[in-house]
């Protein structure tokens, strides 16, 4: 006797045929599709590998990121804390005290300056201290100092520019006539230098007499001059005492005098 055909019973997916009458070679059975899940399949393997980062699952992967970037950023916020702390504590330190190099260099700002000369006025003090000053006008000037008349007969006046040349003083006296020129002299020191100079360029004895007065703005009103250089003595003479003059010597003694 023949086996009959028996019926499997299994509870493992089948294979539904489906056609919608588009298709007419497959039969057109309408069958309810029940939907199994693959992993509760008997020998079902899943071939799909799901992605991993560093040996690690997506979700921990990312965690670990974050949590790396948030102690990156607390350790360079507190560097960047300290450092603005330090600036702070060196910047108010540097404010609060007092810099040597504030006090050197005040020093140097402080240097005075040199004062300057003062203008000479019309008096004979004033006259005889300065050394640098600007020249007043002629005009201007009342009077100007005199030397002293040397109370020894052998004193003799030397020039500035030429030492062995002498003359005698001759006090408060005013030789009449013989002038060859005439200057304004701020000093008889400068009057008997211009007799001298004269001489000099002229290689002869021209000038024998220089003639100074005191009284510069009267004479230079008058004349147009308060220095006088002659050339011959001229026995009548008057005295003054805004008068100085000066005789030429021909020799160092004075023994002999020129004119």
């Amino acid at each position: 006797m023949a086996d009959a055909p028996s019926v499997a019973h299994h509870d493992r997916p089948e294979v539904y045929q489906y056609s919608d009458g588009l298709y007419p070679h497959i039969p057109s059975e309408q069958h309810i599709v029940q939907w199994v899940d693959p992993e509760h399949v008997v020998g079902y393997q899943d071939t799909e590998k799901k992605p991993k980062r560093v040996g690690l699952r997506k979700p921990k992967f990312w965690l670990l990121i974050v949590l790396a970037i948030v102690v990156v950023g607390a350790v360079v916020g507190g560097a960047v804390g300290g450092s603005l702390a330090a600036i702070r504590k060196a910047t108010k330190s540097s404010s609060t005290s007092s810099p040597k190099i504030t006090q050197i260099t005040t020093a140097f700002l402080t240097t005075p300056t040199p004062t300057p000369a003062p203008t000479p006025s019309a008096s004979e003090s004033s006259a005889a201290s300065a050394t640098a000053y600007s020249v007043l006008a002629a005009t201007a000037i009342s009077q100007l100092p005199l030397p002293a008349c040397p109370t020894d007969t052998a004193t003799v006046f030397h020039p500035s520019h030429n030492s062995s040349a002498s003359y005698k003083p001759e006090c408060y006296l005013n030789f009449s006539g013989n002038d060859i020129m005439g200057l304004i002299a701020y000093s008889f020191e400068d009057c008997l230098d211009a007799c001298d100079r004269l001489n000099y360029y002229q290689e002869h004895d021209l000038c024998v007499i220089a003639e100074f007065t005191r009284n510069m703005a009267y004479s230079v009103g008058a004349v147009g001059l308060n220095c006088y250089l002659k050339q011959a003595v001229n026995p009548q003479t008057s005295k003054g005492d805004d008068l100085m003059s000066a005789r030429l010597c021909r020799d160092a003694a004075c023994n002999s005098l020129a004119g």
